[in-house]
């Protein structure tokens, strides 16, 4: 697959969307910080939030999926409003797999059956998940702590972590009919950044995320851990862009 170089995408967007500005302060209402991003995310999402469990009626399923649209019509909101140009574009890049997993479940009678027909799979590993969900952010959290060449490649690596531990706790509780359902959906919830920014030498266990994890050292964090991925990597890559780009 086409892997598009990281620096390439952030000057074509830097000059592409570099003089728009953002609508940070259209609703003075509108919260702009990580902790409402947060809240929607983790409606969205599902995985980190403990509160959380995947419907197993009818009714139930259409309930959640208007509170997951209102969740993903929440980060749009906030990505427009409050995300800078380039971080705005990555964050979309993420949001498009949930989207079309709500799409998938949501927007028909089938896409209900079939998922009611996998829930089980998906309620009986929630809490593996959230487990694998948990352990990633907070290795996120870490990358800053690197050189800031290594963040991009550091954060591929933990996401193929978040893949991998999702991968294996499927395939230990469900059958294969049901894990494939899972993991399809599973994969639609990580975005698309694997995929685009990310090739087989930083999958998680390979030779080069071993050695650069090897150097990490404290792993104790301060700061407040949210529940869902997003926030995380939308503060690495706001911060990745300031310091990449030109004064």
């Amino acid at each position: 697959m086409f892997l598009l170089s990281f620096p390439f995408m952030i000057t074509f967007f830097s000059i592409t969307y570099g003089q728009q500005p953002t609508q940070q302060n259209q609703k003075s209402d509108f919260k702009c910080d990580s902790e409402s991003m947060d809240r929607c995310a983790v409606r969205l999402f599902g995985y980190g939030n403990r509160s959380f469990n995947f419907a197993d009626k009818r009714e139930a399923v259409v309930q959640q999926c208007k509170v997951q649209k209102e969740a993903e019509i929440c980060l749009r909101q906030y990505t427009t409003r409050c995300v800078k140009p380039f971080a705005r574009q990555y964050v979309n890049l993420m949001l498009r797999g949930p989207a079309k997993s709500l799409k998938e479940k949501c927007s028909s009678k089938r896409g209900i059956d079939e998922y009611l027909k996998n829930a089980p799979c998906m309620r009986d590993t929630k809490e593996d998940m959230d487990k694998c969900a948990e352990d990633v952010v907070h290795n996120l959290m870490l990358v800053p702590r690197f050189k800031k060449q290594e963040w991009i490649s550091l954060a591929c690596c933990y996401l193929s972590k978040l893949e991998k531990c999702s991968k294996k706790a499927i395939d230990g509780k469900c059958s294969s009919d049901q894990s494939e359902y899972t993991s399809r959906a599973m994969k639609h919830l990580r975005g698309d950044i694997l995929d685009l920014f990310c090739d087989q030498e930083l999958a998680w266990g390979s030779p080069k995320c071993k050695n650069m994890i090897s150097k990490l050292g404290d792993r104790e964090l301060k700061e407040k851990k949210p529940q869902s991925v997003l926030p995380v990597i939308l503060n690495l890559m706001e911060r990745y862009v300031s310091k990449s780009s030109p004064s």
